[in-house]
Formats: C-alpha cells, structure tokens, sequence
C-alpha cells in the first residue's frame, strides 16, 4: 500500500502506517491506533489471548488484519473501528500481505498460495503459481504488477493482476532458503537470504543477478532508501551497506551484535535497527555508521522485534514481553511506555486464532 509494514515473530509485533500521521499496531491480544503521527495512540484489548498475524493499508483510512485461521478484521476509519469480516479462508499461516490499493490486495500463506481481492477484503480468489513453497514476502507497485517471494529462492512475478505468474528462479545455492524483499520503485529490487545471499533485479522481478555480499551470515531484512542505496541486516550482528545498487556491499558490523531483526529508514540519513538482547542502533549518515542506544528499562532478555518512526524523532519499537510497546518522541534517546486510551464500545475484540511462527517481511522478521 502506500505505506509500510515490519511484522514480526514470537510475541506477534505488527506495525504499518498508511500515511506520516495514521497507523495501527499490533502485539499480542491488542491493537494500537494512532492519527496524529505517535503524538497520543489509542489501545484497544482483546477478550481472547489471539494474536493477530498482519496489517496492511490501503489508503489513509483502510486497513486489513488477518489472523492464522484466515479471519480478516476490516477498518475503514484509520482503525479507529474494526469488523469481522464474515467466514474465513482456508488459506495456511498468513507469511505476508499487501494493498497497492484501496480496493486490489494480495495475501501470501504458507505451501505456496497466494490469494487475490479486488473489493477490499471482502472476497478472495486464489491464484495459482506452480510452486509449493511458503510465500514469505509481497511487493505490489500497482494492482497489476507485482512479484512474490517463495522461500525456495522463486520469485513468481505478474503484470496482469495475477491471471498468469512467470517464475524466475533466483541465482544462489542449491537449497537456499529467502527471507525477504524489497523495491525502491516499479523496477530495482532485492531479495536477502540465507549464506549471506543477496539477488538484485532492475526489472521488476523479471531477471535476478547474484551480488556478493562478503558475509555468510543469514540476511533477515533489506531496506532500500533513497537513490542507489541500500541496508541489509541478519544474524550474528550483520549490517551490510550498499551505495551504487549492489555492485559493492560493504560490511558496516558484523560480530559485534546479537541477531538484528528490523531495520527501517526515515529518510536518506536516518535509520534505527532493532534485534535481540535490547539491541536498538540508530545511523545518521545512510548507515555508514552505526550508533547503539541502550534502553534502561529492558532487560538482557527482552528482544525488540520491530521498530516504526514516522520521521526522524518519533517513532515506537515492539518488544517482547511488557510493556510491549515504548515510544519516542527524540530519535530514540529516550523512551516511555505508549499512554493508554479506550475506544468506543462499537468496537470489536480481536478474536484471530494465531500461533507462534515467524513473519518474513520487507523489513525484517
């Protein structure tokens, strides 16, 4: 959609803003509703101890959330109101969603399926790639062209709103597993993995090449900024950094760190990384370097598994365990528990049956 998404794994952590202002975020049981870009939120509980799986927006006011049954919970208002979609679908564990549009959305489930809706949620056709590999990571630049990421290295990419899919293996190692992808625009690409594995594709998704990453660390998330430059983050405290498309990846850390499991940039200088054992960096120079912020109230054993900032000071992480979510309002030198709030009583409990797996997304996982 036009805005983005870092879904994350254990204690489930979603967070997508459709706009600079509006967003909703996940974790656990609960939903949190922002309007005014993190300057106050609005937290709804659930009755149940489900979890939700996915968020994704199409327009300022449209969001969809889905659960591993296949229960789909529809806003209209900004997320204000959420309502059961009626039914359910059985689609396997939701690995990934998107909405290029207010009305055309995609969602990627496990043993290779990939459903399609043209009315905002409320109905679905699936389509049928030849592949049988969990669908980890979907990137629509239209409602008609778009390329999904299968964990056996396939992208299966479309150009006619999903009637027919071309497959095009990716370029790495017998039994490489994928994790994640990301497009700057309709046509430059990457696609991170296992081994250190990075494919790049100024196509949209038609041809890959294999670029050399200099790291046999598992890659988990790939975020493309401004012009040719890119950041890949993994396992082992690995942060990679490219500066002309790939031609050179540069190992920025690597060692140093516990796992990363988010990376996200504001603009073309800013951007934080969040992963195991409390790990929070933030970069001002496009990620040449890199700065760790401790935050006193976590403990050693509390990961933050995903990370949103709608500019440069205010932004919120999700962590495992309570307080669940922390804010702030200074680029991450400080931090404070999200306020609470209530929502009217018209508002309906999240009652999606979802299990502890993880979500492998454009971000991270």
């Amino acid at each position: 959609g036009s805005g983005y998404s870092n879904y994350g794994a254990g204690k489930e952590h979603l967070l997508c803003f459709s706009d600079s202002t509006t967003g909703v975020i996940a974790f656990g049981e609960r939903l949190v509703r922002t309007g005014n870009a993190l300057r106050t939120v609005t937290h709804v509980s659930s009755e149940s101890a489900d979890s939700i799986r996915g968020i994704a927006a199409g327009s300022k006011s449209f969001f969809v959330a889905v659960g591993d049954s296949g229960a789909l919970l529809l806003s209209e208002d900004g997320g204000q109101h959420w309502f059961l979609r009626s039914g359910t679908m059985d689609t396997g564990k939701p690995l990934s969603l998107s909405f290029p549009s207010l009305r055309y959305g995609w969602y990627g489930s496990s043993g290779g399926r990939i459903w399609r809706s043209i009315d905002s949620a409320f109905s679905w056709h699936r389509c049928a790639p030849q592949g049988s590999a969990d669908i980890v990571a979907l990137s629509f630049s239209s409602r008609d062209s778009g390329c999904a990421l299968a964990g056996d290295a396939i992208v299966y990419r479309t150009t006619n709103a999903g009637d027919n899919w071309i497959a095009a293996a990716l370029p790495v190692d017998r039994g490489t597993t994928m994790h994640a992808l990301s497009f700057r625009d309709r046509s430059n690409g990457y696609a991170v993995g296992n081994n250190g594995s990075i494919c790049y594709s100024e196509n949209g998704g038609a041809f890959w090449g294999r670029q050399w990453s200099g790291t046999t660390s598992t890659l988990t998330g790939v975020c493309t900024i401004e012009n040719a430059n890119a950041i890949a983050v993994g396992r082992e405290g690995t942060v990679l950094r490219t500066t002309d498309e790939g031609d050179r990846w540069d190992i920025v850390t690597s060692g140093q760190y516990p796992d990363f499991r988010a990376v996200t940039f504001t603009d073309v200088n800013t951007g934080f990384a969040v992963g195991d054992s409390g790990l929070f960096l933030r970069s001002m120079d496009a990620g040449a370097s890199w700065e760790r912020i401790v935050i006193p109230t976590l403990t050693r054993s509390q990961s933050i598994r995903t990370v949103a900032f709608v500019d440069a000071l205010r932004g919120v992480i999700g962590l495992d365990g309570e307080p669940g979510i922390l804010e702030t309002t200074d680029g991450g030198n400080t931090w404070n528990s999200a306020p609470a709030g209530s929502i009217g009583d018209s508002s309906l409990p999240v009652r999606c049956i979802c299990s502890v797996h993880p979500l492998v997304t454009l971000y991270g996982y």
